[in-house]
């Protein structure tokens, strides 16, 4: 009599516990709804006020290999096949505030004439296709293989390949 006391007791407590369970991941498999308002904002968002930020190197430092100082001349930028690119190495108008762009290259499918470029604006990553405007008045120009051109505020600009 014992035992069967103790078994239906077990029987009960082991069927709430997968009772308890079973709600446990249907809720989390397929919970309530629950919407998110996302506040929106009326004015565009402007990214040209922005302040960039400026550094310098100084290295004047005791070198812990022995010699005594380092000096730091930046080399002329280079294109894949070695010789100098004098394009980047012109100096430029101080007029435009540029944001930090990087080209990474680009993607498309063997059948498509239109590439898609995988682009790095100040740090994120973005894919745009010819002729697509991003944040503030970024605009994707041409593409090629190692290069692309953007034009930003009536300004035109050709990135390289990293």
């Amino acid at each position: 009599m014992k035992n069967k006391a103790l078994t239906g007791i077990l029987i009960v407590v082991v069927g709430f516990i997968w009772y308890k369970a079973f709600f446990r991941v249907k809720d989390g498999l397929f919970g309530e709804e629950t919407e998110v308002v996302v506040p929106t904002r009326n004015q565009p968002i402007s990214f040209a006020s922005l302040s960039r930020d400026t550094f310098s190197i100084n290295l004047d430092y005791r070198d812990p290999f022995g010699e005594t100082k380092k000096s730091y001349s930046p080399a002329p930028p280079q294109d894949a096949r070695g010789s100098v690119n004098r394009a980047a190495s012109r100096p430029i108008k101080q007029g435009v505030n540029w944001p930090e762009i990087v080209y990474y290259g680009q993607v498309r499918r063997t059948t498509s004439k239109d590439p898609l470029a995988i682009i790095g604006i100040d740090g994120y990553k973005h894919t745009l296709r010819r002729g697509e405007k991003l944040y503030d008045g970024i605009l994707l120009k041409a593409i090629g293989r190692d290069s692309m051109v953007i034009v930003y505020q009536k300004e035109k600009r050709i990135f390289f390949r990293e």
